[in-house]
């Protein structure tokens, strides 16, 4: 099969962000996905990263994940075979996890090409800009990449063990001391705890608490009040983390320290907030805040000169959708189609995927 008149047909590819919560699908060309479901395959799991290294493990993780994979196209009304396919995936995830999902999608569900498109510069690329440095809050962790016409700058990569879900523990540990009568320990909590996140918390303004009424969120089985102290305490723990661990604000300028001089300007003159967690009313106002204080702090006062060039990418789409949208942005580019990855270009590759060390587009079959 030419894959180059597959991807420049009528058929638009479809577009999977696998997220570590949620995965969002939908078609190349359009401007929101039109699935977002909940992810069924534990893609931060200590286990499965050590599964992966074994080929009895990798077969066993195959297994499970050919349903998952089988279900996103089903939802699309699709066969898998229909369309080529850009995933849109995480720089971090293991070489292991990401060949494995090809070989289940090419060798399985015989997707005819795929385009592996890195979270981080599809974010960007949503700026309409190739040069930015890219915040991303997700579910487990937090990182900083910075981004430099269209090439990552891998060595200034900073990451903190801090996501949404550090908000969801934080707020059951504030909920337990203020109503020790109830109880979010149980099975399924995590995700009752996530709901009165999204629905009631917010962040404190870089002067202060906000003033804001309490409000009453029903639980299963009570009724809560949960204060405004509450409700802003809890997404604190992004901002003001334990000892040692790294702020949203410091994985911004760490990264940036590691840059060369000569290009930090650039970088920070087009900042993305990307991930859902920053749909938090006041969190990219008051990262933004805590940037420009920290510039005058002594550990950042090779970066002073930068506060002139701060800036937010003006964006106006959902930052929990920016992944996808670069997805769909790409994957609807003409001449992508050079940078898809057919499979009969796997199989002459012996089954093996380009690493992120290789330009994507060096798909030459191996001697």
């Amino acid at each position: 099969m030419d894959i180059g008149n597959v991807a420049a047909s009528s058929r638009a590819a479809v577009v999977f962000d696998i997220g570590t919560n949620l995965t969002k699908i939908g078609f190349a060309g359009e401007r929101a996905p039109r699935f977002i479901i909940k992810t069924d395959i534990p893609l931060d799991s200590p286990e499965l990263k050590v599964i992966s290294g074994s080929i009895q493990g990798q077969q066993q993780w195959e297994n499970y994940v050919e349903p998952f994979l089988s279900k996103l196209f089903l939802q699309l009304l699709l066969l898998p075979n229909d369309r080529p396919l850009v995933l849109v995936e995480n720089f971090m995830t293991p070489y292991g996890i990401r060949e494995a999902i090809a070989r289940v999608l090419f060798e399985r569900l015989q997707v005819p090409s795929i385009l592996f498109a890195w979270s981080d510069a599809t974010s960007l690329y949503c700026s309409r800009e190739t040069t930015g440095l890219v915040l991303d809050v997700g579910h487990s962790m937090s990182r900083a990449m910075p981004i430099f016409e269209g090439q990552p700058l891998h060595f200034a990569y900073v990451c903190t063990p801090l996501g949404f879900d550090s908000i969801t523990q934080q707020l059951k540990r504030l909920l337990a001391e203020q109503s020790p009568s109830v109880d979010l320990t149980g099975p399924g909590s995590d995700d009752i705890a996530h709901e009165v996140v999204v629905q009631t918390c917010f962040v404190q303004s870089f002067q202060g608490p906000r003033d804001a009424p309490p409000v009453r969120y029903r639980l299963p089985k009570a009724i809560v009040k949960l204060s405004a102290q509450l409700r802003q305490s809890a997404p604190e723990v992004l901002l003001q983390p334990p000892s040692e661990t790294l702020s949203l604000p410091e994985l911004v300028l760490d990264s940036l320290l590691k840059c060369d001089m000569v290009l930090r300007a650039q970088l920070a003159n087009n900042l993305i907030f990307a991930g859902g967690t920053f749909s938090i009313p006041g969190l990219g106002a008051r990262v933004f805040a805590e940037i420009e204080y920290l510039l005058t702090t002594e550990k950042y006062s090779t970066l002073q000169g930068l506060r002139p060039r701060l800036q937010v990418a003006n964006i106006p789409f959902s930052p929990n959708l920016l992944p996808w949208l670069g997805g769909s942005i790409v994957g609807s580019l003409q001449g992508i189609s050079q940078r898809f990855l057919s499979r009969e270009m796997y199989v002459s590759r012996n089954g093996t995927i380009p690493d992120w060390s290789a330009p994507m587009y060096e798909y030459a079959p191996r001697a």
